[in-house]
């Protein structure tokens, strides 16, 4: 994705992600949908501008929000997992 640094919209739904790194490449990230993909855990989210994150139909357990930087997310869905403890939500 460092090729892509004014991404703007990323749907990588549907696929067998079982992890995803290096999303502080694309800083201007609004809009990003991971649902449907195998992740056991959130990617370490630190993108100023998203507003709305898809992570529906994973194997998330946990939900970690406490060290992520998220100011203006707005819209996050993560439906259909299998999660049992959320941390930073509040």
């Amino acid at each position: 994705l460092a090729g892509f640094p004014h991404l703007q919209i990323l749907d990588v739904a549907d696929n067998a992600i079982s992890q995803i790194t290096d999303l502080d490449r694309v800083p201007y990230l609004t809009w990003m949908s991971l649902s449907g993909n195998q992740l056991t855990e959130m990617p370490m989210l630190r993108l100023y501008f998203l507003k709305t994150l898809w992570m529906n139909r994973n194997g998330l357990t946990e939900v970690n929000m406490e060290d992520m930087w998220l100011p203006f997310l707005e819209n996050l869905s993560l439906s259909d997992n299998q999660i049992t403890c959320v941390k930073g939500l509040a």
